[in-house]
This record gives C-alpha cells, sequence and structure tokens, in this order.
C-alpha cells in the first residue's frame, strides 16, 4: 500500500543472472551482483527520466547519490541481518 500522497508506478523490466534493470516513466533502476571470493560485489543505477532533466542535473545529482547510499545500505542491512 503506497504512502498518503504516493502512487504506484508501472515498471517494465528484465532480469538476467546477476543483473536486472527495471524502467518507469520518470524512473530508471537496476542492480548487479557477482562472487567476490567469500562475499559478492554489488552495484546499483538509479536516475531520474524527465524532460528538461539536463538542466536540473546539477541540482539532482546531490539527491540521487544519497537515494542510492541509503538502497546499498538497506541491502547491507539485510544480508548482515
Amino acid at each position: 500500500m503506497p504512502a498518503a500522497g504516493w502512487t504506484c508506478a508501472r515498471f517494465d523490466g528484465v532480469r538476467r543472472p546477476g543483473w536486472c534493470v527495471l524502467q518507469s516513466r520518470f524512473l530508471i533502476g537496476g542492480i548487479a551482483a557477482v562472487p567476490d571470493g567469500q562475499a559478492s560485489r554489488v552495484t546499483f543505477l538509479g536516475s531520474f527520466r524527465v524532460p528538461g532533466l539536463r538542466v536540473l542535473r546539477p541540482l539532482l545529482t546531490p539527491l540521487e547519490r544519497r537515494v542510492g547510499r541509503m538502497v546499498l545500505r538497506r541491502l547491507e542491512a539485510r544480508v548482515h541481518a
């Protein structure tokens, strides 16, 4: 159930062994993982897809980085739980 004031987005995606990418009208995201000895290497992609984004990019970059770090911290917490 979405939070008050939020709506659900429709995502199309591709899932393959070790990676997936999802895309909606306004967002794109992906994650990939590969074994690395006794651990795994994980990478995350996330960005907005909106008209005029090139002009807004300098303002959005700090937000995208914070969101990316938050997603990876949550993933790390789940892995170590």
